[in-house]
């Protein structure tokens, strides 16, 4: 398989920089209360997915990979 498709170097655009309000700033840590408020978020909306039941396949691979590291563990 060949390729006919050749670019001469002119023809490349160069490299843009992105704009100075694309480019991330170093922010301070989060504090104690944020942290702690986006803990509540995050649990109140996975909440709904931790009751589903795991289907069965996940299941079976679960058990499966569980089996295969117990022969492993005498080395």
């Amino acid at each position: 398989m060949t390729c006919d498709f050749q670019t001469a170097s002119s023809e490349v655009p160069p490299a843009q920089e992105p704009p100075a309000t694309a480019v991330a700033k170093p922010s301070a840590p989060l504090t104690a209360e944020t942290r702690a408020r986006l803990g509540r978020n995050l649990r109140l909306l996975y909440a709904p997915v931790l009751e589903q039941p795991l289907p069965e396949r996940f299941s079976r691979l679960l058990d499966t990979l569980a089996g295969t590291g117990e022969g492993e563990s005498g080395r």
